[in-house]
């Protein structure tokens, strides 16, 4: 069953789950997380790997691009497999680029005339922490707000 979280509490769900299949206690996650300048996994895991999550977004447009940077996350080298997809605006289409700033800007996903509705594929493996920053370019040129949902399974 598919849960619909933010971005950032997505990420933060694959580092937990991945901290609970590897059995670490809160106490190590937390020397390991503090080890790599992440942040602190003491919360206990909201999901276990093998699960899918939706993941919705929105981006500013001004001028015809944007950007979008998430919180760094504790992943801890999870692969992840899914699709992004725009839900609006209706119409134009779209550049896209989403990269890994922790893992020195690492690609995710770049792909040229996304319209919306289509299913953009992608598969990507973590490294101990994952923080992604997702640009935009419009074919339209004017300012809109991007929304869109990232499906995930990992």
């Amino acid at each position: 069953m598919n849960q619909s979280v933010s971005l950032n509490a997505g990420l933060q769900s694959l580092g937990e789950a991945t901290a609970a299949q590897l059995k670490l206690t809160p106490e190590q996650q937390a020397l390991l997380a503090n080890h790599v300048d992440a942040v602190s996994a003491a919360t206990p895991a909201a999901m276990a790997l093998g699960k899918s999550i939706d993941m919705p977004f929105s981006v500013s447009v001004v001028g015809g691009t944007g950007t979008l940077t998430t919180a760094k996350q504790t992943t801890a080298w999870a692969t992840i497999t899914g699709y992004a997809q725009i839900t609006a605006p209706s119409n134009g289409s779209w550049s896209i680029q989403v990269i890994d700033i922790a893992q020195g800007g690492r690609t995710v996903l770049s792909a040229n005339g996304v319209t919306p509705g289509q299913q953009v594929p992608f598969q990507y493996k973590t490294g101990f922490s994952c923080q992604l920053k997702i640009s935009v370019q419009w074919s339209e040129g004017g300012d809109t707000t991007l929304e869109g949902q990232i499906h995930a399974s990992y």
